[in-house]
């Protein structure tokens, strides 16, 4: 690969040519979409195997990240406030100025819409499983809760009719669902997405309060104050891993290898956390002052700083690149095999490959 920028001459490399400080990042492509400028806040993204869904106000894009261009796009009279992409279908949830919302799925292949269901009013999170999307719904009470969506655009059940939805995570068919009351009450709830006999709710934890989340290997880590909270997404078993800092409840969790990783700004560690030993297995520490976003390819966790980029071994906290020019403006920050996206006017794809 080409110098990322920051590298010095080639008799810095290791014998497998690699530089830990300059090799990797290259711009591999730019699409520049056809809208005219908007506010950052207008837009979404989701990604999938070989797939960027990109959304605008009331467009979507969808973009083939193999073949590098905008396969399709499309439009409707709502605004797109939250996406999710399975192997099939973008999911597309428009919110209504007033009443319930929009959900429909739209085929990959060819931006088709494939079906619709009732939506909620706020952006209330939207997750892609094995067999179904959760999806945001609205009850007469105007209470915000969730439902699971198949890609036909059939609901099943009701995940939950409460107020206070904060977030939804989850892994295979079981979704965990976090929320908190205006009453000032949290709970944790566990739900089993069984095709055959439909949502059911298979555990609670009460009075726990989390907001950050990522699930690796059935097991939800979130920081939480002091520690990492970790919970069995399928029995609802909990485990507390204390660190010395307050690490609070912000930032982002991603995951790559079996282990989630967690910073955020201005706690100055990145740290790297195994479900399966109930442990921190490697932290870096180091000034992350001008950490703005974190993506996880699957073989590295890569930091966007404000001058560059840095990739980080998942398995030794090695840095295994560092380098590339990020768009200043990127409104949002994607990540899978190879590459990671920087995403706003033009989608940039960067070299994030590491393995030769």
């Amino acid at each position: 690969m080409s110098d990322g920028g920051t590298g010095d001459d080639d008799e810095d490399n290791d014998e497998n040519g690699s530089n830990p400080q300059g090799t990797g990042f290259e711009t591999l492509w730019e699409k520049e979409l056809p809208t005219e400028s908007v506010e950052p806040t207008a837009y979404r993204t989701a990604i999938g195997s070989g797939f960027l869904a990109v959304a605008v106000e009331d467009t979507l894009y969808g973009i083939d990240t193999e073949n590098e261009s905008v396969e399709w796009e499309a439009s409707d009279t709502g605004d797109i406030d939250r996406l999710a992409v399975t192997d099939t279908h973008v999911f597309v949830h428009h919110a209504a100025r007033t009443g319930p919302g929009t959900v429909y799925p739209i085929e990959r292949a060819n931006g088709e819409k494939d079906g619709q269901s009732q939506g909620g009013t706020g952006s209330l999170p939207m997750l892609a499983l094995a067999d179904y999307v959760i999806t945001p719904h609205q009850y007469h009470s105007l209470e915000d809760g969730l439902y699971a969506m198949g890609s036909d655009g059939s609901r099943h059940g009701s995940l939950i009719e409460q107020e206070g939805v904060n977030w939804v995570a989850g892994e295979g068919n079981y979704a965990v669902v976090g929320r908190r009351a205006t009453n000032g009450s949290a709970e944790i709830l566990g739900y089993d997405l069984d095709l055959e006999t439909g949502p059911e709710q298979i555990w609670t934890i009460s009075d726990l309060d989390l907001h950050t989340t990522g699930v690796v290997g059935g097991t939800l880590v979130a920081p939480n104050g002091d520690a990492f909270t970790l919970i069995d997404i399928e029995t609802g078993d909990r485990t507390d891993v204390s660190v010395d800092a307050d690490i609070g409840n912000g930032g982002q969790v991603v995951t790559a290898e079996g282990k989630a990783f967690y910073t955020a700004y201005g706690v100055e560690t990145l740290y790297a956390i195994d479900p399966g030993a109930e442990e921190v297995a490697w932290t870096v520490e180091e000034d992350m002052s001008d950490y703005s976003q974190m993506a996880s390819t699957g073989d590295a966790i890569v930091l966007r700083r404000a001058g560059n980029f840095r990739a980080v071994d998942p398995a030794s906290s090695e840095t295994l690149a560092e380098g590339g020019d990020p768009p200043a403006e990127a409104v949002t920050f994607e990540a899978h095999g190879g590459a990671v996206y920087s995403c706003e006017a033009t989608i940039t794809a960067h070299d994030a490959d590491f393995s030769a």
